[in-house]
């Protein structure tokens, strides 16, 4: 059973902690990719899968989400389509700005403020032009503590599991 811990101030994730990226409008999927891949899929939550699960880190007010089992990073494209690429620290399109909505929150690409993050209801996750789609549940998502189905989590390199969640 995972906590819920909602978070208005000032957003802060632990650098030892896993997290998984959840969109409102696919119930029961996270963000992922598949090995070696260069784009981000949904894939129905599994505890164990590594391309589920990333570190979160802010730099100057923004976030970039890293996965560190490959050290790869979610990314805007300069055409405005997403991408998994290798992490690097000086590269803009790996960062996202978080604006908290009520009971979740959405995610914009920091270089690119006037497109926002959307999931379809049939699992496509795309940018879109923010103006048009702000206020849409496509849009929502949810960072959670990576949970591992433990009650109470467990101790490991990226602390303990399921706690927490940005975004109600």
């Amino acid at each position: 059973m995972c906590s819920l811990l909602g978070i208005q101030a000032q957003v802060e994730f632990a650098k030892d902690k896993l997290y998984n990226i959840l969109p409102e409008s696919c119930p029961g999927k996270v963000l992922s990719y598949q090995q070696n891949g260069n784009a981000p899929v949904l894939q129905a939550t599994d505890a164990g899968n590594q391309y589920q699960q990333w570190t979160v880190s802010n730099l100057s007010g923004s976030l970039r989400f890293i996965n560190p089992f490959e050290n790869k990073a979610l990314h805007a494209k300069t055409d405005a389509s997403l991408g998994i690429t290798e992490n690097n620290g000086s590269d803009e399109s790996q960062l996202w700005k978080v604006e908290q909505k009520g009971d979740f929150v959405q995610l914009s690409p920091a270089n690119s403020l006037h497109l926002i993050l959307s999931c379809s209801p049939k699992g496509q996750l795309m940018l879109l032009a923010k103006e048009k789609a702000a206020g849409s549940r496509e849009t929502f998502f949810r960072i959670r503590e990576k949970c591992d189905g433990i009650s109470g989590g467990t101790e490991g390199k990226y602390g303990r599991a399921c706690q927490g969640v940005l975004g109600g």
